[in-house]
């Protein structure tokens, strides 16, 4: 794959290529002559080769990771199903990465099921595209030292129930998801508001995320989708644990849509509240040019009308 971005954010620019290839080999087979145990191994072979050039700098660099995973899968009649994986990676020739995962399926009835995950995970940031929102500031990006890969441990569980409304099968879901960083880029715009610093995580980084969401019928043709999140992101920066800037705690959704027979006809509403924000500190800045510490809340709207014929939708 190849990708290739150019940016201008007043006078400074930004511009960015990537070329990558990644290759894959697996081998699969059934333990026995029943599908109850079944075992996958294989290698896999990722690079990736960066270029990024702000205004008249360029940083350039490779990354080449070989590595190979072993991954057994346990199916009781479809009713519980868990997989344990396990890879090693060999990252740029300096470093192995070890990567566990667990994942599970339990249909407790046949209206009710749970789903859980838990595992290790690892990337490489790449912090100018990733901020590219920074750029359209008058910081400056200030690296306090080499960034490392981000390092983390992640757990979540799901429950699923479904029952019939109007003949249809609806829904209600209940998600928790935990993320704690061994190692985490952060991107601290907290010191001076004329400076993005980049460092790595020295102390606890987590993010912990709830979320309920509904798909219901109420009506014949109508469909009605509710969702709510509760996001507590907190990073160390600066020597304290403070909530991660420019990330809502609170979301909610509600989604409408309404179809004619034959679907001939499409109605879809949707209305998102963000919470409100912890801002970047302004304090340093002059009186005149001070934030407050929050943002306010607000709302987004979107609706689509959509026809459809027998040979084209729009």
């Amino acid at each position: 794959t190849h990708h290739e971005a150019k940016s201008f954010f007043g006078l400074r620019t930004y511009d960015a290529n990537q070329n990558s290839a990644y290759v894959n080999l697996i081998y699969e087979e059934y333990l026995g002559s029943s599908k109850t145990h079944k075992i996958n191994f294989g290698g896999s072979f990722q690079y990736d080769a960066y270029q990024n050039t702000l205004n008249d700098s360029s940083f350039n660099n490779i990354e080449s990771v070989p590595g190979i995973f072993v991954q057994y899968t346990f199916n009781h009649n479809d009713k519980f199903v868990a997989i344990a994986g396990f890879r090693s990676d060999y990252y740029n020739g300096e470093e192995v990465f070890i990567t566990p995962r667990l994942h599970f399926k339990w249909a407790i009835t046949p209206h009710l099921s749970m789903r859980g995950t838990a595992g290790k995970g690892y990337r490489t940031p790449q912090i100018y595209s990733e901020q590219i929102a920074v750029m359209a500031s008058s910081r400056k990006f200030v690296f306090l030292e080499k960034i490392k890969p981000e390092e983390a441990w992640n757990a979540g569980l799901n429950f699923t129930s479904t029952f019939e409304m109007n003949k249809k099968d609806a829904s209600i879901a209940l998600d928790f998801y935990r993320t704690e960083f061994i190692n985490q880029a952060i991107i601290d715009l907290d010191q001076n508001p004329g400076f993005a610093y980049i460092y790595n995580l020295d102390g606890f980084s987590y993010s912990n995320s709830t979320q309920i969401e509904s798909v219901l019928y109420p009506f014949k043709d109508f469909e009605l989708i509710l969702a709510y999140r509760f996001n507590d992101v907190r990073q160390t920066i600066g020597n304290s644990l403070k909530e991660k800037p420019m990330t809502s705690q609170h979301k909610a959704l509600i989604n409408l849509g309404y179809a004619t027979k034959y679907e001939k006809w499409k109605f879809d509403f949707t209305a998102q509240w963000h919470g409100s924000m912890r801002l970047p500190e302004t304090s340093l800045n002059p009186v005149e040019f001070q934030l407050s510490k929050r943002s306010p809340d607000y709302f987004l709207f979107n609706a689509q009308i959509t026809r459809k014929t027998k040979h084209i939708d729009y």
